[in-house]
């Protein structure tokens, strides 16, 4: 077979570690189901050409059943091995539009007693139907315990194994029209919620638990005060719905032949990772939409952590929508987030996948396809590599879900829709990102991967703000850590047990050992630990408000008066930390004092609807001391609290042959070279790799092909180049002007005049779900109510909603009469723009140089422009042009051209230790180049760097002892 590839034969040092991690290899289930094997993908063949592309290009799994009806296509595929799925769903009772609830129940007697049923009594509805968005009609949730509900499911999977009509006696498949069904190989479960109910059957199964636990009967535990019941509740569905799950296995197993499962599990919620382990599916689809996925966001994390929570089961990606946009960093250059003709979106995301042993729905290139059939052998089974590990604890997560009060299965909410980016669990995923952005490979482990063999395998553990953990587990990291290992632990470590039940300081000092930070954070809960006057309790986790000014009769405050049990170490130096709330609803301080004598104050005065740390270094604290913070709210400035830390600076410890490096604040927070201190001083700074220009997009995944010792660097190049910026509008006070001076010809010739904006909104409020604004992390009015104003020499000619502005140009019509020789154009938004994800984002064309453009910032600090020619509240200058035109209505050749484009990244460098080498070689092989181009290596202090010339889109660098061993793996491939 002739390959396709960059192939370069260099001397590098070769990877051998003393120890590996290992995921299982499944042997019990089909080589084709196995991860880096299964290529699933949406695509029909319903002639003999189309089957044949699919084949050729080494797709084994077809979603949808009723493409072919042509025998002769049929088992072309089936003799090349391609297997059949389609939607069979795993919770809703779904009603067609027009028909009344209760004529659908008495048709299928059973379901009337299989509905879960929510607290009140009524029925669980999940959502609107999918075919009646608008309309009265709804889902209905199955319930879990239900023989009735696991009867109908039962009769539902043997009709689609069966195949032929779709099933006329069923009351959501005999509604749709379709060709013949071909027989199911896989059942794809969708909508595999975690439901709770609280129907007889569920209360019974409930009281038995809760009395064989707590000796008494909690009929609605989730409004118990007793935490612990509270955290047993959760645990109980949770087990209810991972055994839900294996009973549709067991069915599927017991049909002749077996069929497999494969549930659609969301990407963000620690709920899923957990039904992830527990269940046991066959293989796991996590829907990524709303992760912020190539170019504009990165993903591979959900799918590690979708990795580490099945143990290696083959892993895929719906690629179903465009990536949510809160409101922008402003410390980052944006990206415009505008489809452009020369952005690969679809094969970044697919190339992404494949880099991490992971497959994507839709098709992706052809050469891209056919390169990953001919070096399958490259992925199937293969097993981590990466020497650094960050621990992802789903018992953690799923406490902090309920600290913050998320409904997993409220999942049509803001939650899901902006993904794990902005969930209450997304410091993990923040810190794998910036961890990415350091160029520093990493792999994420889970719990039940604190074991002494698994651990063994990393030089260093990341455990970021780890507070739940069961004995053993704190024992293994001990032991670890004593037989040379490093591990570095952000903020809590162990302060509560594995169900999120708060441990007492001698409890988590006992149980994580000389890895507790008892004894150097104390968190304090405002609503919980501090006396208030005037501030009250306002929910999410015990975080306090000032009151309106109307209701308040004195300055809100928050006293703590201090005992040696609230200090970490006894008397001394400490840091204070306030994480406070700044809204966009007025303006505010919050004064800190100790014993009376004043510490520090922090203005509420960003209207960035952000929580942010006010930091006091050094403070002496003792015994009988006096903390106070007091509020000064103005204008509907609420003046929130969340949390009140006391801690120690960052320190290295030393225990035995291995290193513990605590860092109190969040990972994500620290400073970029003090988080390198930290890797560095944990050894995790051995392998890296290297762009030379930060805007570059390159992320390298360690992987080692199964059965072999040689080492596969999955290289991904997302690099997209343009020449625009973007501006973000997002408060009434800022605004952006253009002057555009027209002749007296040109006014003329504009009879039917628009201004057209390039720019976007949050997608966000581009769906029909933007309905409804959840309480997390804090309740606001509807964002709805944002409007974007333009403004034409100062008359306004439009007034849009935010809601229904598209991504692209949008025009605005105005009257002739308007127009001058210098025309002002003014951009701004109005009403409610607070809610940080309701903005314009306006884009410049950084090569437009006619000084015709003017910011106008707000008051927000973070407003301020860094230069007179600055267009932007984002870091750095930017200067240009606005992208704001005006011409006649339909003239699309006056708008300037927008393309982004895909970029080659040339020159990374790739740093592999030299306790690695023995006469290696190394190979570099990609779908999307042909030939050999020169490489260098380059011996340095620690270690070997290796140049790799280019890098398109996808590439792979096998590292091996000798030359022969990369033949041996890529003739494999050839046969």
């Amino acid at each position: 077979m002739a390959i396709t590839a960059l192939v370069v034969v260099i001397a590098v040092c070769f990877l051998c570690l003393s120890a590996r991690a290992e995921w299982h290899s499944y042997d019990e289930l089909p080589e084709w189901i196995h991860r880096g094997n299964l290529r699933w993908v949406q695509a029909r063949a319903k002639d003999m050409e189309e089957a044949r592309s699919l084949v050729e290009q080494g797709f084994n799994l077809l979603w949808g059943s009723g493409w072919t009806s042509d025998p002769e296509v049929v088992a072309f595929l089936e003799e090349n091995g391609v297997h059949w799925t389609d939607y069979v769903c795993s919770t809703s009772i779904l009603w067609h539009p027009g028909e009344k609830e209760d004529c659908s129940l008495e048709r299928f007697p059973p379901l009337r007693q299989a509905t879960a049923l929510d607290a009140d009594g009524s029925r669980k509805v999940i959502y609107d139907n999918l075919w009646d968005r608008q309309g009265d009609t709804a889902r209905f949730a199955g319930c879990r315990l239900s023989p009735e509900w696991l009867t109908h499911q039962k009769r539902r999977m043997t009709l689609a194994a069966q195949g032929g009509r779709p099933f006329p006696e069923d009351p959501v498949y005999s509604k749709l029209e379709s060709e013949l069904a071909h027989p199911l190989h896989v059942f794809f479960l969708d909508n595999p919620f975690l439901i709770k109910c609280y129907c007889r059957r569920c209360q019974e199964a409930w009281a038995k638990h809760c009395r064989e636990r707590f000796g008494v009967f909690v009929p609605d535990p989730e409004r118990c005060p007793d935490e612990r019941i509270r955290n047993a509740w959760d645990y109980f569905w949770l087990d209810v719905n991972a055994e839900y799950v294996r009973k549709l296995k067991a069915i599927a197993r017991a049909m002749a032949p077996p069929r497999f499962v494969i549930p659609n599990w969301l990407q963000g919620y620690p709920e899923y990772y957990y039904l992830m382990q527990k269940a046991g599916p066959d293989a796991v689809l996590i829907e990524l939409g709303g992760g912020g996925e190539r170019p504009w966001g990165r993903s591979e994390f959900p799918y590690k952590v979708a990795a580490a929570a099945t143990d290696g089961k083959a892993l895929t990606n719906i690629h179903c929508f465009r990536p949510a946009r809160p409101r922008l960093d402003l410390r980052r250059r944006p990206y415009p987030l505008l489809w452009g003709e020369d952005v690969p979106a679809g094969y970044l995301t697919c190339a992404e996948a494949a880099s991490c042993l992971a497959s994507y729905l839709t098709t992706g290139p052809e050469s891209f396809n056919r390169f990953l059939k001919d070096h399958r052998n490259l992925d199937a089974d293969a097993q981590p590599a990466e020497e650094i590990a960050v621990l992802y604890s789903i018992a953690t997560e799923l406490w902090r879900r309920r600290r913050w009060g998320v409904d997993p299965l409220n999942f049509l909410g803001p939650h899901w829709w902006i993904g794990m980016d902005y969930s209450p669990s997304a410091h993990v995923k923040h810190l794998a990102d910036r961890l990415t952005g350091l160029g520093v490979p990493y792999d994420v482990i889970v719990e039940r991967d604190l074991t002494a063999a698994q651990l063994a395998a990393y030089r260093c553990i990341v455990l970021p703000d780890v507070q739940c953990l069961e004995p053993e587990q704190a024992e293994a990291l001990e032991q670890y850590v004593r037989s040379g290992g490093s591990v570095i632990v952000a903020e809590n470590l162990g302060t509560r047990d594995g169900e999120g039940n708060l441990l007492s300081r001698a409890e988590s000092a006992g149980r994580a050992g000389p890895l507790a930070t008892v004894d150097r954070l104390v968190s304090l809960v405002p609503a919980a630990d501090l006396a208030l006057e005037g501030y009250v309790p306002d929910g999410a986790g015990g975080r306090i408000a000032a009151p309106s000014s109307g209701v308040r009769q004195q300055p809100p405050r928050a006293r703590l008066c201090i005992n040696r049990g609230m200090l970490p170490d006894g008397p001394g130096p400490y840091d204070l930390k306030v994480r406070y709330f700044d809204s966009s609803l007025g303006k505010g301080s919050i004064r800190l004092t100790l014993n009376e004598q004043p510490l520090a104050a922090w203005a509420l005065d960003r209207q960035s609807d952000e929580f942010h740390w006010g930091t006091v270094r050094g403070v002496e604290l003792g015994d009988g001391d006096t903390l106070l913070l007091e509020a000064t709210p103005e204008g509907g400035e609420l003046c929130r609290i969340q949390e009140v830390r006391i801690q120690r600076p960052a320190e290295t410890r030393e225990l035995d042959g291995g290193s513990v490096v605590f860092e109190p604040d969040r990972l994500t927070d620290v400073p970029k070279e003090r988080l390198l201190s930290h890797l560095r001083e944990a050894g995790g700074l051995r392998c890296r790799w290297h762009v030379e220009d930060a805007s570059e997009d390159v992320f390298v995944n360690f992987l080692r092909p199964a059965g072999t010792e040689v080492l596969a660097l999955h290289i991904l190049n997302a690099t997209v180049r343009d020449h625009h910026h973007a501006t973000i509008l997002d408060h009434a006070d800022c605004a952006a002007r253009k002057t555009i001076a027209l002749s007296e010809e040109e006014r003329g010739a504009l009879a039917q005049p628009v201004v057209s904006l390039l720019g976007f909104t949050p997608y966000w409020t581009q769906t029909y779900m933007a309905r409804e604004v959840a309480a997390q992390p804090f309740r606001h009015k509807d964002q709805t109510q944002a409007w974007l104003s333009v403004a034409v020499n100062g008359t306004q000619v439009g007034r849009l909603r935010l809601g229904g502005i598209e991504d692209g140009w949008t025009d605005v019509p105005f009257d002739p009469e308007l127009l001058d020789a210098e025309n002002v154009v003014e951009v701004r938004v109005t009403g409610d723009v607070g809610y940080r994800r309701s903005y314009f984002g306006l884009l410049i064309d950084t090569e437009g140089r006619d000084g015709a453009s003017e910011w106008v910032p707000s008051p927000w600090p973070e407003h301020g422009p860094e230069a007179p020619n600055d267009l932007s509240p984002y870091e750095g200058v930017q200067s240009g042009s606005y992208m704001i035109v005006i011409h006649n209505e339909g003239d699309e050749a006056a708008l300037p051209a927008y393309k982004p484009a895909h970029t080659p990244v040339s020159d990374i460098s790739i740093m592999i230790p030299e306790d690695f080498a023995r006469e290696p070689a190394a190979t570099l092989i990609s779908p999307d180049a042909e030939g050999a181009a020169p490489a260098t290596v380059t011996g340095v202090a620690g270690g070997v760097r290796i140049s790799v010339p280019q890098v398109d889109v996808y590439g792979v660098l096998l590292l091996a002892r000798s030359d022969g061993e990369i033949r041996r793996l890529l003739s494999r491939a050839e046969d």
